[in-house]
């Protein structure tokens, strides 16, 4: 399943002409090619040297706080963030078949943020919020979810 999805990911977010576009996924050279050799991705043109979201960062760094520290939790953390830039369920927006498929990734290399979403909100959102929690922005979350109007669209199985 990871060769798979970092084979999507790669060809979605570091190809030239992608959107969003993150060069090398935001890792340095060697961390790239070693996986592109992983997931044994064809070499296409990679899109152009752009200025990478600061939120990107910011989201490489929240998971990378959970990770084991390896450098396959550092690729996926990485490919999480390009794909938190898309517009997608973070599932599609990675190739997942499904949510789960996202959840059991998150429990395996990032355990501890994952078991601290007790809500089952989804992914991107948990993260968003996190980032703002972190921050110290209260305007982020509802002051209490269960009565918000998007409670339905931020929690759920899909």
């Amino acid at each position: 399943m990871l060769r798979g999805m970092f084979r999507y990911v790669v060809r979605r977010f570091a190809a030239r002409g992608a959107f969003p576009c993150v060069p090398r996924l935001g890792l340095d050279d060697r961390s790239f090619e070693r996986l592109l050799a992983f997931c044994e991705a064809e070499r296409k043109p990679a899109c152009p040297a752009s200025v990478i979201p600061e939120d990107f960062w910011e989201l490489v760094s929240l998971l990378a706080q959970s990770g084991d520290g390896s450098e396959e939790s550092r690729w996926i953390a990485h490919a999480i963030a390009a794909a938190c830039l898309a517009d997608d369920h973070l599932w599609q927006d990675l190739g997942l078949p499904d949510r789960k498929a996202l959840s059991l990734l998150l429990e395996g290399h990032f355990r501890p943020l994952r078991d601290r979403n007790v809500g089952d909100m989804r992914w991107k959102r948990f993260f968003y919020r996190q980032l703002c929690e972190r921050a110290g922005f209260q305007a982020c979350k509802a002051p209490s979810c269960r009565e918000c109007t998007d409670y339905a669209i931020c929690f759920g199985k899909d």
